[in-house]
């Protein structure tokens, strides 16, 4: 299987139906729920994880984009965090659904 991440997304154990990152669009989908929970492409991380999951990714060279799709009931500060963790990644293209 051609991959262009990292070996702790692309590993043999994940199926490409629940891969972490939709390949083909190179897009980073983050849920943020009400109750501060935070999935990554369906997987469930804390921020920490979630920095370090974002700290692993390989772009080469490539620009993804991000869209954060988070309960309006959260704390604008959360949602803003995690903006900052994608922008220090390099992610210029940083949508934000409210939902």
């Amino acid at each position: 299987e051609d991959c262009d991440w990292s070996s702790e997304v692309c590993s043999s154990d994940i199926t490409s139906k629940s891969s972490v990152i939709d390949e083909s669009t190179k897009t980073l989908e983050i849920e943020m729920s009400k109750d501060r929970k935070i999935f990554l492409g369906g997987k469930l991380l804390t921020l920490l994880g979630l920095e370090t999951t974002l700290a692993k990714m390989d772009f080469k060279g490539k620009k993804p984009s991000a869209i954060i799709r988070a309960d309006k009931s959260l704390p604008y500060g959360d949602v803003i965090h995690v903006m900052g963790l994608l922008q220090k990644k390099g992610i210029p293209d940083i949508s934000v659904a409210v939902k």
